[in-house]
């Protein structure tokens, strides 16, 4: 008979969806440690990645029962009401939620769901973010995109830029000169060196 090996987690997600990733994320948020099966050799794969439909949520000035209105027509009256009521009413909070992500990896996969479905509807447009990750998805099977980018001039007595749009992605992060607009020293070698690392087996050091 086979041994077998024992995962513990607090909270077990089956299923790499927009349900399942949304409650991982949220989960992970609340500190909990989470574990995330699919039997799919890849954890993009699921239906909601093929789906030819779209996210709902509310945009500036909507309103949430004509929203409502919309999802049950469009479901041909079989839509669960309390579903369309949460959806009417949070679909913002909770997209937002999504998007925002706790690192790039997460908004880099929430952002490639959100722009297949504009794709799938024949949206073509510009997409803007300060976020280096999502520049990747234009590399993703089945989306055909291009990458162009704004950059600063390199001036080192603050930041200018010439907006010119130049193909590619950024290489130069104006971060440094905002670091040294406060004051902040950005040249490694005025640091001095760390100290050495004691031996291995060395007792810690205890402060007089």
């Amino acid at each position: 008979m086979k041994a077998r090996a024992y995962l513990k987690t607090d909270v077990l997600v089956i299923g790499c969806g927009i349900a399942g990733a949304s409650a991982a994320l949220e989960a992970a948020k609340r500190g909990l440690e989470v574990m995330v099966i699919t039997k799919a050799s890849s954890l993009e794969e699921s239906n909601t990645y093929y789906a030819q439909g779209g996210i709902v949520s509310l945009g500036p000035g909507d309103d949430p029962e004509l929203l409502k209105e919309d999802i049950v027509r469009t479901g041909d009256g079989i839509s669960n009401p309390e579903a369309v009521e949460i959806l009417a009413r949070e679909s913002k909070t909770l997209v937002d939620e999504i998007l925002i992500g706790t690192n790039s990896r997460d908004r880099r996969i929430a952002a490639e769901w959100v722009i297949r479905a504009l794709s799938a509807r024949g949206a073509v447009g510009l997409i803007s973010t300060h976020d280096l990750a999502l520049a990747e998805i234009v590399d993703a099977p089945g989306l055909h995109g291009r990458n162009f980018h704004f950059a600063d001039t390199g001036d080192p007595s603050g930041l200018s830029f010439d907006y010119l749009l130049r193909p590619g992605v950024v290489e130069r992060s104006n971060a440094l000169n905002i670091v040294r607009q406060l004051g902040i020293e950005t040249e490694t070698s005025k640091f001095p060196p760390p100290p050495p690392l004691p031996p291995p087996g060395t007792p810690p050091h205890s402060p007089a």
